[in-house]
Parts: C-alpha cells; structure tokens; sequence
C-alpha cells in the first residue's frame, strides 16, 4: 500500500487507568512514517477527551508547525459549534 497521509482514531478507555500507582491523565500518540507515507495524523481518546498526534516527513511536509496550529483551531471551532459556544480564536 502507498499512499501520502494516514489518519486513525483510536478508541482508548472510558475509565481510569493507573500506572505504578499515578492516574494517566494524558496520552500522546504517534503514528509511523513508512515509505511513500509523508504525514500521518492519529487520534487517540481516554475518559472524557483525547490527544491528536502528528507525524511528518520532513522533507515532504513544509511547515509541520502551521500545519499543526490551523488543526488545533479548527477543533476549537468544531468543539464551540458542538457545544454552542463561540470560538476562542
């Protein structure tokens, strides 16, 4: 398979999970490049919220950073007009 962009959600856990002792309170995920793949976005949910991990080819992706900043405020607005509020940014 080739292909340019990867996108998976992941459903984590609903509950609470522990690790020696300490409740996890966050989990960052991060999909794999492979060849012939130049950006891969994962998402990932525990309890009640989820993380968003992106991974991109160098040298096939010019500005990871914007790329990054334009998804977190499109998930701001998605949020703000699932919940009925107006955006923040």
């Amino acid at each position: 398979f080739w292909g340019n962009l990867v996108v998976s959600n992941i459903r984590g856990l609903s509950v609470p999970i522990y690790v020696a002792g300490s409740r996890v309170e966050r989990l960052y995920p991060m999909g794999p490049i492979t060849d012939g793949t130049a950006l891969n976005i994962t998402l990932l949910s525990l309890e009640d919220r989820f993380g968003v991990g992106v991974t991109a080819a160098g040298d096939a992706v010019a500005e990871p950073d914007r790329l990054v900043d334009d998804l977190v405020v499109s998930l701001e607005e998605l949020r703000a007009a699932v919940v009925g509020e107006p955006s923040r940014s």
